[in-house]
């Protein structure tokens, strides 16, 4: 503000020396200029500045005294025989500075008597047009400081700010009838600032600087003049738009939904939001002519994780967060609101948009549809008009494929609440619209349909009905995919939405895999390099793999491609090695046995060959889980198999492991081979114990550099795995090589073991790991073996009276018979035919880590974890699990097995032994165990 004054008062110094000067031109530049001048409002102000100036020259100071006394002759006062318009708005100014000086303090009252001023129905009476151009300057500025400075002025204040602002658009968008350049002039250039702070303010939480009415007058001066609100850049390259504030608009009322405090107010507007947020849903012209020329950024706007935005997707969101907040409130408010649109529409049929309405109004519905065909509200979906209505007459429109198509959409996420008729004539109409002669539109809408049947109806006889239509759905998805074979987001959703309906009909999908496959096949060698892309091949030949018939056309044309990828591992800066190993891996799953010939004699060395020449950890870990699945599906082909030199596949496998625990390698690369070893010791056998001691010492090596518990586990499963089928075998092997920290190896792994044990999830994984340590505990109890109850671990406990952490010594056999324990406990909360027992030790309160296990002979308390393990919890699916699956120890009952434990274990001298070490809770858990027993 006080660069511009100068600058003007530097301007009008200027003018009246060249009106002084001797040269006509001269004068008649320095008059124009001057009367620009003064029509800023400090004109008076700068004239008087300069004759008061001593340093001034007098001549100047003379000038500037005369056209002093015209300026007030022609503009003071309009009952001047000499007035000319417009009158002169020095009083505000001369108010403006007092107030600089003396408000708030000095004059407390002055911006509420401005502010009663300008809300005041005079505004408009006292206020003329021409009054505007002198006072926004002084007026705009100062309302946006006033609205930024939360320190110095209440939420109240604050708020009024912005009735003075909706009283002044108003009337510049009433100049700009005459006076078309108005808004460009008077107003758009305040814009940006104006924007800027209310988009903070409605940012803000609520809070001593803002509530929730200034938020609302806040929003009521967006929406009241959203004409206003075109696209401005700040300083700092912040962008200010309708969707910017709409953006914090909805944040506003998604704040208000997730507080209790403003709950009734929100159910008292639902119903107008609802239908105010249907307007916001409208899809426009410019989004319309947009996904017409870009149907895959049609699709790309679509998903329901976009990452683009837009007034429609922020209307969405925010009806996500509605339904979540109050599912009985939003079908009543959603029926009202959409009924009323509807209605709507009917007046506007002569419009060519009037079909726009009806589209976000099923746009709407259908993100209800998972609350619409619950069986709470089957009757309001079976009896109201709408379904009839949309089933009828939308999905048969003609006027716009975004409507008819949406209309489709909605009828196949409503389908489970469908009679058998319906949904056939569903299932025909899904098929029709994804055949070639349709609008590009009407095909996407189709396939998502598919889509959504596929994957949303689990019945048999659902998928019985499906039958007929399937060959034509999958022929429309590939040709849809052929025509759009260079847009990725579309054949993205065909191939997407192939693989679900794929799965559906065994022999529907065999009859068509002569020209699928080939296709699916070109789609993945032209785009490996495509994440997106790549993953949803991968799924393809997942699903295609599995059905026998379709099996060496799939290996006919994939195989090659597979070998290429994993052999030029590296050599590409787009390498996709990893996930060709993982196909790789799914083709050798489900391929016939014995494995074809060409899988062992090319597949495997190149898999194994890749994994030893490589540093990368994903290729690393993917190669893995492949050569576990040659090894699972064929094991004798495979160690079986020699090179060139006379190298056999056993030694292949043995490098392999070893490349995984190479301390060279970062810790990750070791993640996988837990699961690699024990297949191989499973399926080997002899062969594989001739080298335990070599793959043992790596492993051991390894597991000096793991800091990640994931990892750490994966090597302790291992462990448990030998130690439970290959005990005097590993055991011998281990108390005779020594560990970094000085103990034995066989001290450092079970330490190791106990620290990770309640970290360790997975039916398997906790099986196998709790049974190898009932074998450990029995071992010691027949043989009483003083080496193994000697070893220890540190970890903290707290004193019994104050509370304080200290380092303690406590045995591992000890924290072995608590992990037992715990675990059968876990198990009888899981699957107990023992209510009464279960109930009791429902009872016993869970311990953290910080809480105290006590003892009777000792004086301090060992700070157990609580295991939390169930055996009921997969980390794997069924796929993953396929070697696991043949382990003898899979199908076992866990709970049984550890009954048998603790029958034969309590027969044993040492048994109160470790009796001593429990806590009051896990005495309680034994004593309840002993009455099973009973």
């Amino acid at each position: 503000m006080e660069v511009r004054r100068t600058e003007l008062k530097v301007a009008l110094l200027e003018s009246l020396k060249c009106i002084l000067s001797d040269a006509q031109h001269a004068r008649q530049q320095g008059e124009d200029h001057l009367n620009v001048i003064e029509m800023t409002p400090e004109f008076g102000v700068y004239l008087t500045d300069i004759i008061i100036d001593q340093n001034n020259f007098l001549p100047i100071r003379q000038l500037a005294a005369v056209v002093l006394k015209q300026y007030v002759q022609t503009h003071w006062s309009t009952t001047s025989d000499k007035f000319v318009a417009p009158e002169t708005p020095e009083w505000a100014y001369a108010i403006s500075e007092i107030a600089r000086w003396d408000w708030p303090e000095s004059w407390p009252q002055l911006f509420e008597i401005l502010i009663g001023f300008m809300t005041s129905s005079k505004l408009s009476d006292n206020m003329a047009d021409s009054q505007l151009p002198q006072l926004i300057p002084i007026m705009f500025p100062e309302l946006i400081r006033i609205f930024k400075d939360e320190k110095n002025f209440n939420s109240n204040i604050r708020g009024k700010t912005t009735h003075i602002l909706n009283s002044c658009i108003s009337l510049i968008f009433a100049m700009s009838d005459l006076e078309k350049a108005a808004p460009n002039v008077l107003l758009f250039p305040y814009i940006p600032h104006f924007l800027s702070a209310f988009t903070e303010s409605l940012s803000q939480p609520d809070g001593p600087h803002s509530d929730y009415v200034l938020k609302t007058n806040v929003i009521k001066t967006i929406v009241n003049n959203t004409r206003l609100v075109e696209e401005s850049i700040d300083s700092d390259g912040e962008r200010y738009n309708i969707q910017n504030l709409v953006c914090h608009l909805f944040e506003f009322f998604s704040a208000l939904f997730q507080r209790k405090t403003y709950k009734s107010i929100v159910n008292v507007m639902m119903d107008d939001l609802i239908y105010q947020l249907i307007k916001y849903m409208l899809i426009s012209e410019e989004q319309a002519d947009l996904w017409v020329t870009c149907p895959g950024r049609f699709i790309e706007d679509e998903v329901d994780d976009t990452i683009t935005s837009s007034v429609r997707i922020l209307a969405v969101n925010l009806l996500d967060t509605i339904i979540h907040f109050n599912e009985s409130k939003i079908l009543d408010s959603t029926s009202k609101a959409v009924r009323k649109h509807f209605d709507e529409a009917e007046t506007i049929k002569y419009s060519p948009h009037w079909w726009k309405v009806h589209e976000s109004c099923l746009l709407v519905l259908g993100n209800l549809s998972n609350l619409l065909t619950t069986k709470s509200v089957q009757n309001y979906l079976e009896n109201n008009f709408l379904l009839n209505y949309i089933m009828s007459i939308d999905v048969q429109s003609t006027v716009s494929p975004f409507l008819s198509g949406r209309a489709l959409w909605l009828r196949s996420k409503l389908a489970s609440r469908m009679e058998d008729p319906a949904f056939s004539n569903l299932m025909k109409g899904c098929t029709e619209a994804v055949n070639q002669s349709q609008h590009i539109i009407i095909r996407i809408y189709g396939a998502k349909a598919l889509s959504q049947l596929s994957q949303g109806l689990n019945d048999g006889l659902r998928h019985e009905l499906m039958s007929p239509y399937l060959t034509d759905a999958i022929n429309g998805l590939i040709f849809m995919a052929l025509d759009f074979s260079k847009d990725v987001d579309i054949l993205g959703l065909a191939i997407d939405s192939l693989n679900f309906i794929l799965q559906i009909s065994r022999s529907v999908t065999e009859s068509v895999h002569g020209k699928l496959i080939p296709m699916l096949v070109e789609f993945y060698s032209t785009y490996n390099q495509n994440p997106y892309l790549e993953a949803i091949a991968q799924d393809s030949f997942k699903i295609i793999s599995k059905f026998p018939n379709c099996y060496q056309t799939l290996e006919l044309h994939l195989f090659p491609v597979l070998m290429n990828l994993i052999s030029t591992s590296g050599k590409s800066a787009f390498c996709t090695t990893g996930t060709a190993l993982d196909i790789m891996e799914d083709l050798i799953k489900n391929c016939p046995i014995p494995v074809p010939e060409t899988l062992i004699n090319i597949g495997f060395p190149t898999v194994a060959v890749t994994v030893m020449n490589t540093d990368d950890v994903s290729i690393i870990q993917s190669g893995s889980d492949c050569l576990r699945a040659f090894i699972s599906r064929s094991s004798d082909q495979v160690f079986e198999w020699k090179d060139p030199e006379g190298n056999d596949g056993l030694s292949y496998v043995i490098n392999c492991i070893l490349k995984q625990v190479d301390p060279q390698l970062e810790q990750y690369s070791a993640a996988q081979v837990g699961k690699l070893t024990i297949v191989f010791f499973r399926k080997g056998d002899v062969l594989a114990q001739q080298h335990l001691g070599t793959i043992l010492r790596g492993v051991l090596a390894k597991m000096q550099q793991v800091t990640e518990g994931n990892v750490m586990q994966a090597l302790i499963i291992m462990f448990a795995y030998l130690i439970h089928e290959h005990f005097q075998l590993v055991y011998n092997l281990l108390v005779s090589v020594p560990s970094p920290t000085g103990t034995s190896a066989m001290e450092y792994v079970l330490s190791e073991w106990c620290k990770q044990q309640n970290f360790i999830a997975g039916c398997y994984n906790i099986k196998i790991s709790i049974l190898a340590f009932c074998k450990i505990l029995l071992y010691y109890a027949n043989t009483n073996d003083p080496y193994i109850s000697s070893m220890s671990l540190l970890e903290e406990a707290l004193e019994e009276t104050i509370v304080l952490k200290r380092k303690v010594t406590i045995p591992i056999i000890h924290k072995m018979f608590k992990a037992i324990i715990y675990e059968f406990s876990t198990e009888l909360e899981g699957n107990s035919p023992h209510e009464k027992i279960l109930a009791d030790i429902s009872d016993i309160p869970s311990r953290t880590d910080d809480e105290e296990s006590s003892s009777d002979s000792q004086n301090y308390l060992y700070e157990d974890q609580l295991y939390i393990n169930s055996s009921n919890f997969e980390d794997f699916d069924d796929d993953e699990s396929f070697d696991d699956l043949e382990d003898a120890l899979f199908p076992i009952d866990l709970q049984d097995q550890l009954l048998n434990f603790f029958q034969e274990f309590r027969q044993k001298s040492c048994y109160n032994f470790f009796i001593s070490c429990l806590s009051a809770e896990e005495h309680k858990i034994l004593d309840k165990i002993h009455q099973i027993l009973h």
